[in-house]
């Protein structure tokens, strides 16, 4: 039985759309999700909200919540989105039409960066409160602020009883979160994995600490950019579900892509700036491209984290332009798209990805129309190319020091 490490299912739910066709075609159109938005902090800031999509997208799940579970995800819409992608994925990889071999080996990595953390101020409100909601006596109000809650619900749903983990990991959670399902599946702890991250980022109190440190530009934002000056946030969520190639090819599903390297590391520098010279982001790539079995020419594009602060894409682009020099693959950043999500952007952007890779599209980075003249990277064209990829890798560099990679291969 194939021991390769399978992607048989994925869902996502964007700022610019929810559904594989509307995601390409925004891509394609250069279409932002950023919009001027008050979210409380006494000044408008960019922002990009969940696409009109979402509510037909996420139906069919929201109607298998029970009563309190319905009004913690009113409360916080992270645990929504997270929840909906979870259960599109599993629909998407077949899983109750061609089931698991055994629900005691279907685990769950599907986190939040920083737990759903409305429901916490929620519950913590109410206590204060004279007349508290009846929801602080469901059981469930405080534990619904835990990352892995959503794993959790999905598991009780669909009655699978391995474990149901978190990886909450700053920007880095939702590469992590794959990384970690396919550890659980070499370790021969699982067969499937439901991973990813959701993201609710519009919370005065995570905005209000980027807006102090002015890590928040006042414009669009503009990765690679030569005038970039930070970064916009956004919130969505992505899922996927990761199992052993022969488990996939015993229920007789096609696997959509193949992750075939990865690596995490932390930095140990700075709880919110990178680390200047690249040395771990350095060694993290290439040992990500051994892992995987290949030479630095083997890539084809990359998927970057590319936040549009000075100081992230300079890193990054120095770590690329070491290890690739003149075989250079397309890089590109799709936070111009849809904001930064935080704990949600490594899924959801390699949601993305995976969605225009399969239909033969290298997306564009927004707005690059005078990239940095110190990097050296090869770019796409404004409006993207068409071309086939069959190797390309996905970058996240989080707060904190987190840094993860993978390497991905397209399923023929």
């Amino acid at each position: 039985m194939s021991n390769r490490i399978a992607i048989t299912g994925y869902a996502v739910a964007s700022p610019i759309g929810c559904t594989p066709s509307s995601i390409v075609r925004s891509l394609r159109e250069g279409k932002t999700g950023l919009q001027l938005t008050d979210v409380g902090l006494g000044q408008p800031i960019w922002y990009a909200r969940i696409h009109d999509e979402f509510s037909q997208f996420a139906a069919e799940a929201f109607a298998q919540l029970d009563g309190a579970q319905a009004r913690l995800v009113e409360i916080e819409p992270g645990l929504g989105y997270g929840y909906a992608v979870g259960w599109e994925a599993w629909r998407h990889a077949q899983l109750d039409s061609c089931p698991p071999a055994n629900v005691s080996r279907v685990a769950s990595t599907l986190s939040s960066s920083k737990g759903f953390l409305r429901t916490y101020l929620y519950a913590h409100s109410q206590m204060l409160s004279s007349s508290p909601s009846p929801l602080v006596d469901s059981g469930e109000w405080l534990k619904a602020f835990s990352a892995e809650t959503v794993g959790r619900w999905i598991a009780q749903k669909k009655g699978f009883c391995g474990p149901v983990m978190a990886t909450p990991l700053a920007c880095a959670t939702g590469v992590i979160s794959l990384i970690m399902a396919a550890n659980l599946i070499r370790e021969g702890v699982a067969d499937v994995v439901l991973a990813g991250s959701a993201e609710y980022t519009a919370n005065v109190m995570n905005l209000a600490g980027f807006l102090n440190m002015g890590a928040l530009s006042p414009e669009r934002t503009r990765p690679f950019h030569r005038n970039r000056s930070g970064f916009n946030a956004g919130e969505g969520a992505a899922a996927f579900i990761v199992e052993s190639e022969g488990h996939a090819q015993a229920r007789g599903v096609q696997p959509l892509a193949y992750l075939v390297g990865w690596d995490y590391r932390s930095e140990a520098y700075h709880i919110t700036a990178v680390e200047p010279s690249g040395e771990t982001a350095e060694f993290a790539l290439r040992q990500t491209l051994r892992r995987a079995g290949w030479q630095p020419h083997d890539v084809e594009y990359i998927n970057a984290h590319g936040t549009g602060t000075p100081l992230n894409d300079q890193a990054e682009a120095q770590v690329i332009e070491r290890v690739f020099g003149d075989s250079c693959p397309y890089v590109s950043s799709l936070k111009a798209h849809i904001g930064h999500l935080l704990g949600a952007s490594g899924s959801v952007e390699l949601a993305l990805t995976l969605a225009a890779m399969r239909v033969h599209f290298v997306p564009p980075t927004l707005g690059l129309d005078e990239p940095d003249p110190e990097f050296r990277l090869r770019f796409p064209r404004p409006a993207g190319e068409d071309v086939r990829i069959q190797r390309f890798m996905k970058f996240s560099l989080g707060f904190g020091g987190h840094v993860a990679m993978v390497a991905l291969e397209m399923a023929s």
